[in-house]
């Protein structure tokens, strides 16, 4: 089995984090192709993560996609974002997973989220202070404030090592960083890098780097993403080429976007992973039977760095690959 980690600093990574603290991720197949043999359970990778006195986090993600859910062919996107915020008071709407489908590789994602509100002081000037839902005492005032996460500033944000070469972020709003200009496949055979800008003082992220190697290509071998067929009443095998991700993951939803449970399936990247049939049954509880079944396949690698003070920064790179299956 191949190494692989798994980091979290931020709401963004934490379910991901959680499952695959307690669960456990399918061995893939030796070969680059297609078998008849389905993959088994086995132990998770050791996981790591940014200190749990991180505060301040930049998260940046660079991914290329290619969709077959529209039916009409392969349609390729990319997305380059960066987000810099202060976590010190915010308020979380976070689904806990919970095991699925007798598989050690699955969990699954219902109802409705539960929501909590972290930061605050309970001693000093907060201690005779009680606050409403949603907000905590601040411990230099003695206020009551939000739960918010609070957006950061950044003068400049470059990434470079892309398919289209250097590209310089936009800043729509506070602390959210973005570029539509780069077109795919997004990545090259070069490390992928980005740039912050930014300042040592208050409202603003520090100035920091991040270098890391590109994701392979993803390419699904079974079934195939451009007719994939009817998801059936058995296990279905997953099959694709072998890459050099940290990790894969698979999600299941419902087409109508009104049903909101999902199911997760991690696996290492070594070319097949099994999805249980009790994953697709999950699936089928709730769904009217014109609806179908979307696939997410993901190949994701992360840099995770700890800066000075209370700053952490993470870098996410992913292939993706999206497809519908009859029920």
């Amino acid at each position: 089995m191949k190494s692989s980690r798994f980091h979290v600093s931020s709401p963004t990574f934490v379910v991901s984090l959680f499952c695959l603290a307690l669960l456990g991720l399918p061995s893939g197949c030796s070969d680059d192709g297609p078998n008849e043999e389905n993959c088994h359970d086995e132990a998770p990778p050791a996981t790591a993560g940014l200190p749990a006195t991180t505060l301040r986090v930049a998260s940046a993600s660079l991914e290329f996609r290619v969709d077959y859910t529209a039916g009409a062919g392969r349609n390729e996107s990319t997305v380059v974002n960066l987000s810099l915020v202060d976590l010190s008071t915010v308020y979380t709407q976070s689904r806990f997973p919970s095991p699925c489908c007798g598989s050690m590789a699955c969990f699954s994602l219902t109802g409705s989220p539960a929501k909590s509100c972290r930061g605050g002081q309970t001693d000093g000037f907060c201690e005779a202070v009680t606050c409403p839902d949603n907000h905590v005492c601040d411990g230099e005032t003695g206020t009551c404030v939000p739960c918010a996460r609070v957006p950061l500033n950044a003068d400049k944000v470059t990434v470079s090592g892309l398919s289209s070469g250097s590209v310089d972020l936009e800043s729509p709003a506070v602390g959210a960083f973005v570029t539509t200009s780069v077109t795919p496949p997004l990545f090259s055979t070069d490390p992928v890098q980005i740039d912050v800008i930014g300042r040592d003082e208050a409202g603003y992220f520090p100035t920091y780097s991040q270098v890391i190697e590109p994701p392979d290509a993803l390419e699904i071998l079974s079934p195939d993403p451009s007719a994939p067929g009817p998801a059936g009443m058995s296990d279905l095998p997953l099959k694709w080429r072998a890459g050099n991700g940290e990790w894969m993951e698979v999600t299941l939803r419902s087409s109508n976007p009104d049903i909101t449970d999902k199911v997760v399936c991690l696996a290492v990247d070594d070319g097949c992973a099994t999805i249980p049939i009790g994953a697709l049954e999950t699936m089928r509880l709730d769904m009217p039977p014109e609806d179908r079944i979307l696939m997410t396949v993901q190949r994701v690698r992360t840099q995770i760095d700890s800066l000075s003070g209370d700053n952490g920064a993470q870098l996410k790179v992913s292939s993706r690959v999206d497809f519908a299956l009859e029920q």
